[in-house]
């Protein structure tokens, strides 16, 4: 979730605002982690396992926290945040993920 994007309640907040800003820029938003994923956007309490799927890729998807990306943009310097050039990112809380999944989000 992203709450200081604004917009949408729960597990939603934020996200569609975030999504617009992403895609504004030509990226593309999908909803699930795969080998081809570049940069996961982490928000507040991330689902663990898109997090686990972004670590286990070491070098090849790099996680990156929104205010990270709009400080890249505004100063032109978004390649910095390609795989193996972003810093390390510490998760202090995960998501409890949607109800009936076992709290994996």
């Amino acid at each position: 979730v992203f709450p200081e994007a604004g917009g949408g309640a729960g597990l939603n907040l934020g996200k569609e605002k975030v999504k617009a800003f992403v895609e504004s820029f030509g990226g593309r938003v999908t909803g699930s982690m795969s080998g081809k994923t570049d940069i996961l956007l982490v928000g507040k309490e991330p689902g663990m396992s898109k997090v686990s799927k972004a670590r286990a890729q070491p070098g090849k998807t790099a996680m990156v926290a929104l205010h990270d990306i709009v400080s890249h943009v505004v100063t032109g310097s978004l390649h910095l945040l390609s795989p193996g050039e972003a810093p390390q990112m510490v998760i202090d809380n995960f998501s409890g993920g949607y109800a009936g999944r076992g709290g994996v989000g």
